[in-house]
């Protein structure tokens, strides 16, 4: 499994940071250490959107709203991810439980 990181400033612009997806290799993508920078949509669809997506994890990171409506969104979608992480994420309770009832709880592939 190819591993993916992406910190700091990587993390609030758009970014064609994941490897091109002529490798069919599986990825692990991690998101780290983002203090005040919030990060780019348009990053979240890129990892979201691959299908070689397995893990993500997001270690000392700080969320804002935008991000767990998109994180719940994807993962009330997502069918091929099978490992996700939160370590040291600074979010509202309200964001966590959205992301945890309206994304987890929805998704239809861990129904089944």
């Amino acid at each position: 499994m190819l591993e993916v990181r992406l910190s700091g400033e990587t993390l609030s612009v758009p970014s064609d940071a994941l490897p091109t997806s002529e490798s069919n290799q599986e990825i692990h993508v991690i998101l780290s250490s983002n203090g005040i920078l919030k990060i780019a949509p348009s990053l979240w669809t890129a990892i979201f959107t691959d299908t070689r997506l397995r893990c993500l994890s997001l270690i000392d990171l700080q969320l804002y709203g935008n991000d767990s409506q998109t994180l719940a969104k994807y993962l009330c979608e997502q069918t091929h991810l099978v490992e996700l992480t939160f370590d040291s994420v600074l979010q509202s309770v309200y964001s966590f439980d959205h992301i945890l009832n309206e994304g987890l709880q929805h998704n239809k592939s861990l129904k089944s």
